[in-house]
């Protein structure tokens, strides 16, 4: 399964293997070149068109879920999948904060880019 990196060096599970294989089935349809992944993420609304990458604010990422993730989910860390591609920033302090939006297309090249064994 993929992890994602926490501050304190942990590594958590990012989501089930059979929900990676899912989401990548999507993607097969449109196939895996630059081009046809790119209508891929126009066809979820990760992108506007090939050069603008699409941000949500965080309230709409049940909705975003609900539209193009739910029917994927096989195990319970699928659930909470869109939560961890929350956009942050910092300050000068190296602090994060969330800036109140997510942009789906960081799921997307996060599966995209994954290879099942």
């Amino acid at each position: 399964m993929p992890k994602i990196q926490k501050n304190n060096g942990e590594k958590k599970e990012l989501m089930s293997d059979e929900m990676i294989k899912n989401c990548k089935n999507d993607i097969a349809k449109f196939g895996f070149t630059g081009k046809e992944y790119a209508q891929f993420l126009i066809s979820v609304r990760a992108m506007k068109d090939e050069n603008t990458v699409l941000k949500y604010p965080n309230s709409d990422i049940d909705k975003y879920h609900k539209m193009f993730l739910e029917k994927n989910e096989v195990g319970d860390n699928d659930l909470i999948v869109l939560h961890n591609f929350k956009i942050m920033t910092c300050d000068n302090n190296d602090n994060h904060y969330e800036t109140g939006y997510f942009a789906p297309r960081g799921f997307w090249d996060k599966i995209y880019g994954y290879k099942l064994s």
